[in-house]
């Protein structure tokens, strides 16, 4: 059955009167911001195919001459196509490739959400705006998502608020910092709601919503956050005191004749003290409120041990984060063009590590991980395409023609960035989202700027959809027929497990799949297959230690000492401050080689990093007494007791001591109270 030009576009007609492509961008935020903030494969893979699917019908639109829309300057255009491409090309070239695919498909989804958002033509005076329902929308969810974070922080086991921002699958999962990330993007919507009516009993509810949510942003217990907050507030103030194209005794939108504010008066700065002061207090109250509440549950977390860095992390946070930095430049000194590929410091930063599990997904700066991972022209393309979209803005400022809309997006996208200098949080889709479509607002608040040829344009965004699409469709299906294989291997169907990985072997996305397929084929005995897949996982990717773990595991199980010898060295120069089984593993090749010189010319580097590791076990850092090490270090201190039998007693006390340590963290979590959701 054909379907005519003229029937597509009558359907075209009407799903513009509907918009229908405007709603499924906005409904795709609701999802993914409540949906575990955005962080999993379901909202990158949902992403995609509406950034595609709107390209495209954007595309189609323009090229029926049937929607007029924006241009967008040439000077914002092409650093964010380069940044796209520049990433491309990095995961071709990755030494991570089994990883990262995701990245790739959310920025280049995103920089196309960007491009539709700024080109988005003007609607009709009497009807609502896209940013207005945008803004609207956000402010539901915020609410929506604090009100889901006060039902899990005070019913669950968690010390710090985290909205949506957790997945209850893993009691690690909670990400209380990207909570404060979305909470500085969206705070500014509500105060731009505060000035959207006339009415001053409303007025006066919004007052209390905005200082509701500034409470919860307190509840997150981030300092960066209420740092960058504070930032925001000065740079608010500025902006409406000294350059918004309104009176500094009328703010924008705030008629003159409500009563609060004649009761206020008319002087900025007495309004500015009452509103001021009505946040502060219904924030502060929030949290002594919902504190006192989760108190009669579960203990709740000292405030005076976050400001003083007393607490349980001490003052980590602040010397892993400036060890991560100086990693990152050092890791982009040494592959300054394209990067190690993206998501790649995961694999190959621990080969820098000083310290015991002093480790990150992350640099924790998004322009240093840029640089690291994808080169520094990738992460000078994005500072160039926020330098370019400011630009006119300042010089708006300057004019004081700065419009109120565009100051609210102004303090959302800064507040955002300012928090991602020291917490790279936008692999939430849930933050990133609307992150990048606040950008393309900002750029239809720019004018005058030489534009690109438009067959060009669209051409080169039309190229990126569909590849896009093409591979939201071929991965897709290898995600589910992966996914199944986990979940047989995790119900300990060995077979249907390997039956299911044996049809996904195809996929480009294969993340931790072929190291599976490695275990599950050595339990079988089957060793030949066994050492293909894992030859499969290291062709892919030869940065990760566990992948050389894993082939020493299978040379030793083989008898192949010397190749046992050589895959735990590499595992253990790049991953000896995570796993202590890489030293273990190293220790038993060696012995059963006999090469006891070998050991012998290790000893003091052996020795100094059990008593660091026991150091951690001791003080717990990042939850080590509840893992894996444990066992290990036991493990390698009655090898090194059987090799010096005079060292004996040393490292048999030694073993104790950690093992009683580990039994009372362990006991503790177990006595933990269980959650009341799940």
């Amino acid at each position: 059955m054909r379907i005519s030009a003229e029937a597509l576009g009558r359907f075209g007609e009407w799903a513009v009167q509907k918009r229908l492509h405007e709603w499924a961008v906005l409904l795709l935020l609701v999802f993914v911001l409540l949906f575990r903030g955005g962080k999993s494969l379901e909202s990158t893979w949902l992403l995609t195919g509406v950034a595609g699917i709107v390209t495209l019908f954007t595309w189609w639109r323009i090229r029926m001459k049937r929607m007029i829309v924006r241009t967008i300057p040439r000077a914002v255009w092409i650093p964010a196509v380069l940044f796209v491409l520049w990433t491309m090309i990095s995961f071709v070239l990755s030494t991570t490739k089994n990883y990262g695919l995701d990245e790739v498909l959310r920025d280049t989804s995103l920089v196309l959400l960007f491009f539709w958002a700024a080109r988005l033509p003007e609607d009709g005076e009497q009807s609502m705006t896209f940013h207005d329902r945008f803004f609207y929308l956000l402010l539901v969810i915020a609410i929506g998502a604090c009100v889901l974070g006060f039902a899990v922080y005070i019913l669950q086991p968690v010390n710090r608020f985290v909205g949506p921002f957790f997945d209850h699958r893993f009691h690690t999962d909670y990400w209380p910092n990207a909570w404060a990330q979305f909470l500085l993007l969206a705070w500014p919507v509500f105060y731009w709601f505060l000035f959207q009516t006339k009415n001053h009993r409303a007025y006066l509810l919004r007052l209390l919503l905005l200082g509701f949510v500034v409470g919860c942003l307190f509840l997150s217990y981030s300092r960066g956050a209420v740092l960058a907050f504070v930032g925001q507030v000065i740079i608010l103030f500025l902006l409406t005191r000294f350059v918004s194209g309104t009176s500094s005794k009328n703010p924008p939108a705030i008629s003159s004749g409500n009563p609060l504010l004649r009761f206020v008066g008319d002087l900025q700065w007495r309004k500015i003290f009452f509103a001021s002061g009505i946040i502060l207090i219904v924030s502060l109250c929030t949290f002594g409120f919902v504190n006192s509440v989760r108190q009669q549950f579960y203990p709740v977390a000292s405030v005076t041990e976050k400001v003083t860095f007393t607490s349980d992390e001490g003052g980590s946070s602040v010397s892993e984060r400036s060890q991560f930095f100086a990693q990152a430049i050092r890791l982009t000194l040494k592959k300054p063009l394209f990067g190690f590929g993206p998501y790649s410091f995961r694999f190959v930063q621990p080969s820098m590590q000083k310290n015991v599990l002093a480790t990150s997904d992350h640099p924790h700066n998004i322009f240093l991980k840029y640089a690291a991972e994808r080169g520094i022209p990738a992460a000078l393309f994005f500072l160039a395409l926020l330098f370019f979209i400011a630009k006119p803005l300042v010089l708006k400022a300057r004019r004081k023609t700065l419009t109120p809309v565009a100051i609210i997006l102004s303090i959302s996208v800064l507040g955002v960035l300012a928090h991602n200098l020291i917490d790279f949080n936008v692999q939430f889709v849930g933050i990133a989202l609307p992150f990048w479509l606040m950008l393309g607002l900002l750029v239809r608040s720019s004018s005058g700027t030489p534009e690109m040829p438009r067959k060009m344009v669209l051409g080169t965004e039309v190229l990126l959809a569909c590849v896009l699409l093409i591979l939201t469709v071929s991965e897709g299906r290898y995600l589910i027929l992966s996914s199944l294989g986990r979940h047989a291997e995790i119900q300990g169907d060995r077979e249907r497990a390997l039956a299911w990985y044996e049809r996904s072997r195809g996929e480009i996305f294969s993340r931790d799949m072929h190291l599976s397929r490695t275990q599950l084929l050595s339990a079988a005995g089957n060793f030949p297959a066994a050492q293909d897949a894992l030859d499969s996982y290291l062709t892919m990717n030869q940065e990760d230690a566990r992948g050389w773990k894993l082939q020493g595991d299978l040379a030793l199980k083989h008898r192949d000492l010397s190749l046992a010898e050589r895959s735990y060295e590499q595992a253990y120069s790049v991953s000896k401050y995570n796993d202590l089984s890489t030293m273990y593993g190293l220790l038993d090749a060696l012995n059963q080689s006999g090469n006891s010189q070998a050991i012998g010319a290790r000893k003091a580097e052996i020795d100094q990093l059990l008593l660091a590791y026991a150091t951690a076990i001791v003080e717990n850092t990042h939850f080590i007494a509840l893992g894996h090490n444990v066992e290990a270090f036991i493990a390698v201190t009655d090898t090194l007791g059987e090799l010096y039998p005079d060292e004996a007693p040393k490292y048999q006390i030694l073993a104790a001591r950690i093992d009683r340590h580990a039994k009372e963290e362990r006991a503790k979590l177990e006595a933990r109270p269980p959650g009341y959701l799940w």
